[in-house]
């Protein structure tokens, strides 16, 4: 398991109840971009630990008032660094899939605390078919203003014309296309970044990304 993490230790690195977790499409945020994410919040905590093959990380903090008033104002889904959606969850207790529980605290200043709206978000599940039985390669999370920033695209018009379905808050959308998942990353990468980033090593071939442009209707004219 590979760890990045702050060298200098908390209370919170042997205390389950003075952490939280969280999870996300964390591949290319280092830790250091979290932290300062974070530290435009309204919340105190110490540092961030980030599992990097598991896509998950752990919050720190110092005392249990500040991890019960960080859970209870960041549980859930939020826009992180780079447009990326990161969910905030509970931690559970050393040796077990008990959750901790959380006591509650009072706000302070909570009338002039940032309230963070809804963000529409885009499910798009790609697999692939193995005999009778489908197997999922990848579930990405997009917002749905990072695919119609690219209303001439596929992705991107197909979601601008059902902008009114998608904006409904509580209907959680999916959508299933078959594709293959391990080229769709550079796909996403065109939409949040505005350039097509062309593989460099045997994992895909320039082939497979000039079909996969082609089916999603991006232009290939950022070639080198």
């Amino acid at each position: 398991m590979s760890v990045s993490t702050n060298e200098n230790r908390c209370n919170g690195c042997g205390s389950d109840s003075m952490s939280v977790y969280f999870s996300g499409d964390l591949e290319n945020v280092s830790r250091l971009t979290i932290e300062e994410w974070l530290h435009s919040k309204p919340y105190v905590f110490t540092h961030v630990i980030k599992v990097l093959h598991n896509r998950y990380g752990i919050v720190h903090f110092d005392t249990l008032k500040d991890a019960s008033l960080f859970y209870y104002g960041m549980r859930g889904k939020q826009l992180g660094p780079s447009n990326i959606m990161i969910n905030f969850s509970v931690a559970y207790q050393f040796g077990t899939r008990k959750e901790v529980l959380y006591p509650l605290v009072k706000i302070p200043n909570s009338a002039t605390m940032p309230v963070t709206p809804p963000v529409p978000v885009i499910e798009i599940d790609l697999t692939e078919d193995e005999g009778m039985a489908p197997k999922r390669q990848k579930m990405y999370e997009i917002l749905q203003s990072t695919l119609t920033s690219h209303p001439d695209t596929l992705l991107g018009l197909m979601f601008q014309q059902n902008k009114e379905i998608i904006n409904h808050q509580t209907d959680r959308k999916e959508y299933f296309f078959d594709r293959d998942g391990k080229v769709f990353r550079y796909i996403l990468q065109y939409y949040r970044n505005n350039k097509i980033y062309w593989p460099v090593n045997q994992e895909i071939s320039k082939e497979e990304l000039l079909n996969e442009l082609t089916f999603f209707q991006i232009p290939n004219t950022d070639e080198d």
